[in-house]
């Protein structure tokens, strides 16, 4: 290194939310995003990023109307400033958790489904050898899930397996069967098996789009050469029940539902393969997790790895 090369790195004046800035924008490939995820405004975001590159006398992104584009440069100091962040808030997190003598803290975001039915008996278990640990669960659909994980709001979310993330890793915890719920004295009670084409003769209630549920829905329909309409679509589990209840017509729901154990519905297994989704256990790739959310993690790999968490008459 010359003596251009140190007085250039002495006189570096940058700060850690301007690096976390720059590396939150490559992620999601737009300020407003960023932003948003960083919960700043978008011109604090981009003064930030000014900042940064008057710093390093360097422009890190080509901006236009429609895209954000990382710069030749951008591209070259993305892994080293990901690689900062990410040892700089494990380092904080371990740092923390050492500082805490007994008990502790973790956070977890998990699909609203397991969230009400697998998790708590989870939690039950392992505050019954460690009553001082304490639990924020924050329920929301797979793509939020993923997103807090990614952005390090939580130790570890509860999601269903879909496509790889370049900054999580992912661990197969047990398959979720999809099951059709109806009302006592439905035709769907009577029959042998329930198929895809059993299905499309009665209004389905199907979940929105953003869910996992209604994912696995649409492939395992597609898979057979078929679309699915929905009669009724809902954001919440609760409201198609309610539909069903109503008459309107069947849901398909997974087997970790609350709402579907309702005294007033059936439910029974679909016959196909293709309706089940894969729970998975999702943590950021490289950052340590903290001791406590280790262990609680180990917690569930005991219970219920591999395992279908509720069995469900067919």
């Amino acid at each position: 290194m010359d003596h251009r090369d140190t007085r250039l790195l002495n006189g570096l004046r940058i700060t850690f939310s301007q690096v976390r800035g720059f590396v939150t924008v490559a992620s999601t490939n737009s300020f407003t995003r960023a932003a948003e995820v960083l919960n700043l405004s978008q011109p604090a975001l981009t003064g930030r990023i000014q900042q940064l590159e008057e710093s390093l006398e360097l422009r890190l992104f080509d901006r236009n109307t429609r895209s954000v584009e990382l710069t030749d440069a951008g591209r070259e100091l993305l892994p080293v400033f990901m690689q900062l962040v990410n040892d700089l808030e494990g380092a904080v997190i371990n740092a923390r958790d050492q500082a805490v003598r007994t008990g502790g803290t973790v956070r977890l975001a998990c699909l609203p489904s397991c969230a009400a039915t697998v998790l708590p008996g989870l939690i039950r278990a392992f505050r019954a050898d460690r009553p001082d640990t304490t639990f924020v669960v924050e329920d929301a659909l797979d793509t939020q899930v993923r997103a807090r994980v990614r952005e390090g709001e939580v130790d570890f979310g509860i999601c269903a397996r879909g496509d790889n993330d370049p900054d999580l890793d992912f661990e197969d915890l047990f398959q979720d069967n999809l099951q059709v719920v109806f009302r006592p004295g439905h035709p769907l009670a009577k029959v042998d098996q329930i198929t895809v084409h059993e299905l499309m003769s009665h209004p389905l209630i199907l979940t929105n789009r953003a869910s996992s549920v209604r994912m696995v829905v649409e492939r395992a329909f597609a898979a057979n050469g078929l679309g699915v309409t929905p009669a009724c679509e809902t954001s919440y589990m609760s409201t198609a029940v309610a539909l069903v209840r109503a008459g309107l017509g069947v849901a398909i729901l997974p087997s970790t539902a609350l709402e579907a154990r309702d005294a007033e519905v059936c439910a029974r297994v679909i016959d196909d393969p293709g309706f089940a989704r894969t729970l998975v256990l999702a943590r950021r790739r490289g950052v340590p997790m903290r001791r406590i959310a280790v262990a609680f993690v180990d917690s569930i790999r005991q219970a219920h790895l591999g395992r279908s968490p509720f069995p469900i008459a067919s």
